[in-house]
């Protein structure tokens, strides 16, 4: 089972910092830190980021911003053996930031952050493009309106033959899915939702990516879902099939 800590002085010291094989590192986080944790966090971030969380309008949001920038800084220094201040990133064609080449490690350290309601998942992985995906399991949308919008039919018939409550745990259990292989792709939601169908096991605890009409050659081929307490989802996205998770908790 994944823990998520709370963001402090402790946290550094704790997590694994050295990627062997084929293992990547997923750390879980509480985002609501104390004011000194947050004024550290704020110190790691550069002026296009500080700019970036003085644009977030809600208080406890902003503070949740700095407080996951900021430790994805002081993580990825403890990989990089860089200070958080000295790492500088590069967008890929598609958007999704990346180490630049002088930042990463000898065999390329590849990230991802996702995050909601107030807690954060950092993924680490060595020459695999990731994605990590997070999510509450929640009872006041209306999932079948959302299904409708972005999922593909059979996801649909999926969600609308599950009873309650299970069907808003799996919409979640498909959103998260999908959401982990865009971030590693780099596409984010800009990429169309149903032109890609996440087809869960029986259970739900194991699915796969199913393409149709459009063409995602890069997309990581494997998608695990993470061990969580019950009312979360998450999940990582990584290309091959040969890697595993490392919980850093």
């Amino acid at each position: 089972m994944l823990a998520f800590r709370p963001v402090d002085k402790t946290l550094w010291s704790a997590l694994e910092v050295e990627l062997e094989g084929d293992d990547d590192h997923v750390s879980g986080l509480l985002l609501d830190a104390e004011a000194d944790t947050v004024e550290r966090c704020r110190q790691c971030l550069l002026p296009e980021e500080s700019m970036r969380a003085r644009r977030v309008t809600s208080e406890q949001q902003r503070r949740h911003f700095v407080v996951a920038h900021g430790t994805l800084r002081i993580v990825l220094s403890l990989y990089s053996h860089r200070g958080p201040r000295e790492l500088s990133f590069q967008n890929m064609p598609s958007g999704k930031p990346r180490l630049d080449g002088s930042d990463a490690c000898e065999n390329g350290i590849r990230f991802n952050l996702g995050h909601s309601q107030g807690r954060a998942l950092i993924t680490v992985s060595q020459n695999r493009e990731v994605g990590a995906g997070l999510e509450k399991v929640r009872a006041d949308r209306d999932v079948i309106a959302l299904a409708a919008r972005f999922f593909a039919p059979q996801e649909q018939a999926v969600i609308m033959g599950a009873g309650l409550p299970a069907k808003y745990w799996t919409f979640s259990r498909i959103w998260v899915a999908k959401e982990t292989v865009l971030k590693a792709r780099g596409s984010g939601l800009t990429f169309p939702l149903d032109r890609h169908r996440i087809e869960l096991s029986a259970d739900g605890s194991a699915c796969r990516l199913i393409t149709e009409h459009s063409p995602l050659a890069t997309a990581p081929a494997t998608i695990q879902f993470l061990p969580l307490k019950e009312g979360w989802v998450g999940a990582e996205s990584a290309e091959g099939h040969t890697w595993r998770v490392t919980l850093c908790s």
